[in-house]
């Protein structure tokens, strides 16, 4: 059977994104996961599993024609079959197996001819122990992967038959938000989107580089630590308000310091799984929503995350919308930040309550290190100049990755020391004597 029809706006984000960049810089919408079984399984009954899961979801066995690039479209193919391998581990530690999911994560999908999913089960001795799967951001957002991983641990413990979802599942989902019914919606959504884009004409735009920058390249800085955790907790307990407001009134005060402005455009990803009945569907239903963010002089971290806190579920509500009518709409606003290139844009994950939980690359902060920056390559260079994201691990630390463009790496070390630096003031948590950075 096959079914065609429209993209959702999720589907829609992801597509623009990639559709007019060569093949190869495809694999840049990749996510990759190395999920650990709880228990060792006999390696066929993981592929089962895997089918299962295929079946299950429709987006598993879904290709997209582009023949028109204006209106994409997808199809359900039943005939589509992702590559499943079983790879014998033995001896392979885990910087060797996370290389391996690094190079297979790097190979892009040609969304029109294929499953846009791979998987490989890694055996020890003999028997199945972890699954590293790769696949691209529009069949599945890490929202959508911990739905996968909970059927698959179903899949495993009940083998059999998958309960599967109406073939047009997401089609369907993608004529609603079409529908006369969800105009309103999408209405207050550009609306969002429109006053957003005027507050940053009225603050102006952000710094470009200057120096002995290379205008293109993209790099990470890294900042991992326990301490402006636990200072972030303590702020927010101490205001009343999230460790998601702390974090992102730090991020903004930091920028302003660094950057030198007041007036900052902002993005912030939205999972649009709250409120809406799409909740449990496999797609990607992410959408970068706007958020213009000004820094008073003299505010506390506290004082702004009040305010951003009530902002940024403002923001959140206005999660869906239609790329192509947004895009429009900012044609409408020359003066406007409206370009990714130069927006700062911030993300939060916190292990176990958010997000894919085979995409947490494991960590550990010591106390010489707590506070650190460092760089590392950027396995992604789309989307924001400024992007940071912070994988929180449940326990106590976090890692701050903070992808830049085009600036010096001091740049934007600066704004994650400041960040870290401005946690540590407000939430009293005191330096370590003699430690330099």
């Amino acid at each position: 059977m096959q079914t065609s029809g429209p993209l959702t706006f999720g589907q829609l984000s992801v597509m623009r994104a990639v559709q007019d960049l060569p093949v190869a810089q495809w694999h840049e919408s990749n996510l990759r996961t190395l999920w650990t079984l709880p228990e060792r399984v006999p390696p066929a009954r993981a592929v089962a599993a895997l089918h299962t899961l295929r079946a299950r979801h429709v987006s598993l066995r879904t290709v997209y024609d582009l023949g028109d690039p204006a209106v994409p479209r997808q199809s359900v193919r039943d005939d589509a079959e992702p590559s499943i391998e079983v790879v014998a581990a033995d001896g392979s530690d885990e910087a060797e197996l996370r290389t391996r999911l690094a190079a297979s994560a790097a190979r892009p999908f040609c969304l029109w001819s294929e499953c846009a999913w791979r998987a490989v089960v890694l055996t020890r001795d003999g028997l199945a122990e972890r699954i590293a799967l790769v696949n691209h951001h529009i069949v599945a957002d890490g929202s959508a992967k911990q739905i996968l991983w909970q059927d698959l641990l179903a899949a495993l413990h009940r083998p059999g038959p998958a309960a599967e979802q109406p073939p047009d599942l997401l089609t369907a989902m993608a004529r609603e938000q079409r529908s006369e019914g969800f105009r309103a919606r999408l209405r207050s959504a550009e609306r969002h989107w429109e006053k957003t884009l005027a507050a940053s004409v009225a603050g102006g735009l952000p710094p470009r580089p200057s120096g002995d920058a290379p205008p293109d390249e993209v790099f990470v800085a890294r900042l991992l630590s326990r301490r402006s955790r636990a200072a972030a907790e303590r702020v927010a307990g101490q205001g009343g308000v999230s460790v998601f407001a702390v974090l992102l009134a730090a991020y903004a005060t930091a920028v302003a310091e660094v950057q030198g402005v007041r007036s900052i455009p902002m993005r912030m990803v939205s999972s649009n799984r709250h409120g809406n009945p799409w909740t449990g569907h496999v797609t990607s239903m992410n959408q970068w929503v706007p958020l213009h963010v000004d820094v008073p002089a003299g505010d506390t971290v506290a004082e702004l995350a009040r305010r951003l806190g009530l902002k940024s579920l403002q923001a959140f509500r206005n999660g869906v919308f239609d790329l192509d009518a947004v895009t429009r709409l900012c044609a409408r606003h020359p003066a406007a930040v409206a370009s990714h290139d130069e927006v700062w844009s911030f993300n939060l994950i916190v292990q176990g309550v958010s997000g894919d939980p085979g995409s947490f690359e494991p960590f550990e902060v010591t106390e010489e290190e707590d506070g650190r920056v460092a760089y590392e390559p950027a396995f992604l260079t789309l989307g924001p100049r400024f992007y940071l994201r912070v994988m929180d691990d449940g326990e106590g630390a976090w890692a701050l990755r903070l992808r830049a463009r085009g600036v010096p790496h001091e740049t934007a070390g600066a704004v994650l020391r400041t960040v870290h630096e401005t946690l540590l003031a407000e939430g009293r948590v005191p330096e370590s004597p003699g430690r330099s950075r």
